[in-house]
C-alpha cells in the first residue's frame, strides 16, 4: 500500500517524540535533585564555613552550570527537549518545597509553613 511508508514515518516520529519527552522530564528531575540537594548541602555547610560569602555564590554558579549544561547536552539543543527538561526541573522544585528541603519565603523573609 502506498500509505504504509508515510504512516510508519509518522508513527516513528511520534514514538521518538514521546521518548524525548519522557527522557527529558526524567533528566530534568534528576538535575533538579542534584541542584536542590546541592543547595541543601550548601546551606548546611554555610554556618561553619570560613568564607560563606564565597561558598554560596560559587555553589550557585556550579549548580546552575550543571543544570544548564545537562539539559542542553541531553536535549541536543532541541527546543521540545529543553522545555521538557525545564518542566522536570520545576516539578522537582515543587517536590523539594513540599518535602521541606527548600522552604518558600514570604515578602518579609519569614518561612511560610
Amino acid at each position: 500500500m502506498p500509505g504504509d511508508g508515510y504512516e510508519m514515518k509518522v508513527r516513528d516520529l511520534m514514538n521518538d517524540s514521546i521518548f524525548m519527552v519522557l527522557k527529558m522530564v526524567t533528566v530534568g528531575m534528576a538535575l533538579g535533585t542534584v541542584f536542590f540537594g546541592g543547595l541543601w548541602m550548601t546551606l548546611r555547610r554555610l554556618p561553619a564555613s570560613p568564607s560563606p560569602y564565597l561558598l554560596f555564590p560559587l555553589s550557585g554558579l556550579i549548580r546552575t552550570a550543571v543544570v544548564v549544561c545537562g539539559i542542553w547536552f541531553f536535549s541536543n539543543g532541541d527546543p521540545l527537549g529543553i522545555v521538557c527538561g525545564l518542566g522536570g526541573f520545576v516539578a522537582m522544585q515543587a517536590i523539594a518545597v513540599r518535602q521541606g528541603l527548600v522552604a518558600p519565603r514570604d515578602t518579609h523573609g519569614d518561612s511560610v509553613k
